[in-house]
């Protein structure tokens, strides 16, 4: 839903004022009456992309880790 789109119907509505609780409202109304479509379309998207993003951190430390255990077991092998 287009922004501009939600505020013409609240002005529709009257709903001057411009509060969270008002716009809930008005927003909940607007989708009860248009059936809209649930808003979880890209939902699995960003799920996705926050458990990819968590293993991205989780390898660099692994890689992080192996490297300072590479540069310490030539440093003994050195002396």
């Amino acid at each position: 839903m287009l922004p501009n789109k939600a505020k013409k119907y609240l002005q529709a509505l009257g709903l001057k004022s411009k509060n969270d609780k008002i716009d809930a409202k008005g927003l909940a109304q607007m989708g009860a009456e248009q059936n809209l479509k649930n808003g979880n379309l890209w939902a699995n998207f960003f799920y996705d992309l926050r458990i990819l993003t968590r293993q991205h951190e989780v390898l660099q430390k692994n890689i992080t880790s192996e490297k300072n255990r590479l540069h310490a077991a030539k440093l003994l092998h050195v002396k």
